[in-house]
């Protein structure tokens, strides 16, 4: 059975300091993923027909999306996960109030599916406390509609 986290990778952008921000601290002193992570794809697709191009994956700084479109690798680019933590992120992007989105691509919200409606469980803070008595109370395994591999 295929679960929501196989194709979405985590940690996507997230250097040390953004790991000490989120309390990430397993992460301290490991690289960030890759954004893009899909992009390859998107040029073997560009190379093989002629079609309007939609890339997500890991998409997570300004500075990457406009290199994408510039470069012809998509006409346009997807978001997910950040909308989750910041629905506002557009607007924030497009007026340069930032550059990065604040998703760390934990896949916690990924993770909760089936079990509680969809919500960052990074903030506020108190979510990542519900987070972990759910998960300290065995919540996924007595969940409905996910079953773990």
């Amino acid at each position: 059975m295929r679960l929501p986290t196989d194709s979405a990778r985590e940690y996507v952008a997230v250097d040390t300091r953004r790991a000490v921000a989120d309390l990430l601290v397993h992460r301290l002193g490991r690289p960030p993923a890759d954004e893009a992570y899909f992009g390859s794809f998107a040029d073997a697709l560009r190379a093989a027909v002629d079609t309007t191009i939609v890339l997500v994956g890991g998409i997570r700084r300004r500075s990457t999306m406009e290199r994408l479109l510039q470069a012809g690798t998509c006409e346009f680019v997807a978001l997910a996960r950040p909308f989750i933590r910041e629905p506002r992120l557009v607007r924030a992007l497009e007026a340069g109030e930032k550059e990065i989105a604040d998703c760390t691509s934990c896949n916690l919200c990924l993770t909760h599916e089936g079990y509680h409606s969809l919500r960052c469980w990074r903030v506020p803070r108190r979510r990542l406390i519900q987070h972990a008595a759910f998960r300290f109370k065995g919540g996924f395994k007595h969940g409905m509609a996910i079953k773990r591999r």
